[in-house]
């Protein structure tokens, strides 16, 4: 029989896991280039971190991709990528 409880904690446990990987990967940003990014302009998807922000920010993160993915795939996180 369907139990709704063990869904929600399913969904409650990959939306906390979602978070922690944005932090994450908000927390390699700033280790690496000094850049604050707010948490709403990172979004992952498939793997892949997407990166809101203006073409200047962009590029500074692209300099130090190697370096933050590094980190994040030494976290353990989901991402594996950057855009």
């Amino acid at each position: 029989m369907f139990n709704i409880s063990t869904f929600l904690d399913k969904i409650e446990k990959s939306i906390h896991s979602s978070k922690n990987d944005v932090e994450n990967v908000k927390s390699s940003i700033y280790k690496h280039t000094n850049i604050d990014i707010p948490v709403e302009q990172i979004e992952i998807k498939n793997s892949t971190a997407i990166i809101t922000a203006s073409p200047a920010v962009k590029n500074k993160i692209f300099i130090y991709k190697k370096n933050i993915l590094d980190d994040c795939i030494k976290d353990v996180s989901v991402v594996r990528d950057i855009k």
